[in-house]
C-alpha cells in the first residue's frame, strides 16, 4: 500500500484484541491502550493519530494531542522483555527509526511492525499497555497484534436538492433567491463544540485523494471528490444566498455537495440543475 494517499489523514488505531479500546497518546508521554465509549470517540484527541507517510508501507504516527510528537518504540522494556512505547518529540518533524512503523494487511485487520527493531510488533498486552513484542515471523492472527485503523468517524457523501423553484409560465422569465448553508455544523446535541482542531481534521480526511477514490478501505464512502473544495467548506457553517432566473416552463434545482463526519454535518459546493417542462 502507498502511504502517499493518507499522509496527513487522521486516524484512530484500535485494538481487535480489546474492541472499542485505542493507542492513547497519554499526558505520562506513554501510551496506552485506552477504552473509549462510542459517543466520545469524535471528541477524544487523546485517541487521533496523523499519518505521516515514510515510503511504501512505512509510516509515522504523529500525535494529535501532541504536534511534533510520535509514536515511539522506545528503548525502555516492561513486562519482560518488552519494548516500552513513548510519545517522543522530533526536533525535525520527520523521526528516525524509533519512530518508523510498516503495516502488514488491511487496515481492517492490520499489524504494526517496529522499523527500529524488525522483530517487535505493536502489541495491545493484557494489562492494557501499549508494547513493542518480540516475534520473528509477522504474528497473523495473533489478537496481540491485530489493529484497525480507520477515521474517528464514518464518512458518507452525496448530491442532495436544497432548493428549488418552478415557473409554469409562458412568457416571463422568474428571479428568486436560494438560500443554504456552507461549511460544518453539529447535528447532534452532543455539547462538542466545533473549533480550528475540528476544522483540520474535516478538511483533513475529506480530502484524502485515496478516500476519495476508494482505493483503501478505511470507513470512508465517498462518492464524490472533495480535493477541489473551497477553504470556506472547512469553516463553521453560515447561510448564503443566491440568485437565479428561472425561464418559462423550467424548473430550477440547487443541489449541493453534503457530507457526514460523525455528529458533524458538511456543506460543500453548490451546482445548478434546469429541467424543462414543456
Amino acid at each position: 500500500m502507498d502511504f502517499k494517499k493518507l499522509d496527513g489523514c487522521i486516524v484512530q488505531i484500535e485494538s481487535k484484541r480489546y474492541g472499542g479500546h485505542f493507542i492513547d497518546s497519554h499526558h505520562s508521554r506513554v501510551a496506552k491502550c485506552t477504552g473509549c465509549s462510542p459517543s466520545y470517540r469524535q471528541a477524544a484527541n487523546w485517541s487521533k493519530w496523523k499519518i505521516r507517510s515514510r515510503g511504501g508501507d512505512d509510516v509515522s504516527f504523529e500525535s494529535v494531542r501532541f504536534p511534533d510528537h510520535f509514536l515511539d518504540m522506545n528503548t525502555d522494556k516492561d513486562e519482560g522483555n518488552r519494548h516500552v512505547q513513548r510519545i517522543t518529540k522530533s526536533m525535525t518533524g520527520q523521526p528516525e527509526s524509533w519512530g518508523i512503523f510498516r503495516i502488514h494487511g488491511d487496515l481492517s485487520n492490520c499489524m504494526i511492525q517496529s522499523m527500529r527493531w524488525n522483530d517487535r510488533w505493536l502489541d495491545c498486552h493484557d494489562t492494557k499497555k501499549l508494547l513493542g513484542t518480540s516475534s520473528s515471523n509477522p504474528p497473523s492472527g495473533q489478537p496481540w497484534a491485530s489493529w484497525q485503523i480507520a477515521p474517528p468517524a464514518e464518512i458518507h457523501d452525496s448530491w442532495e436538492e436544497v432548493n428549488a423553484v418552478s415557473n409554469d409560465g409562458d412568457t416571463v422569465t422568474m428571479k428568486a433567491t436560494f438560500t443554504y448553508t456552507k461549511g460544518i455544523s453539529n447535528t447532534s446535541s452532543s455539547s462538542f463544540q466545533f473549533g480550528m482542531e475540528q476544522s483540520i481534521e474535516v478538511e483533513a480526511n475529506f480530502e484524502i485523494p485515496a478516500f476519495t477514490s476508494g482505493s483503501v478501505k478505511v470507513g470512508a464512502k465517498f462518492s464524490q471528490n472533495w480535493e477541489n473544495s473551497s477553504s470556506e467548506t472547512f469553516t463553521q457553517g453560515r447561510e448564503l444566498s443566491l440568485e437565479v432566473e428561472c425561464p418559462p416552463k423550467t424548473k430550477i434545482i440547487l443541489e449541493q455537495l453534503i457530507g457526514t463526519y460523525g455528529i458533524w454535518k458538511v456543506r460543500g459546493e453548490y451546482r445548478i440543475r434546469d429541467i424543462s417542462l414543456a
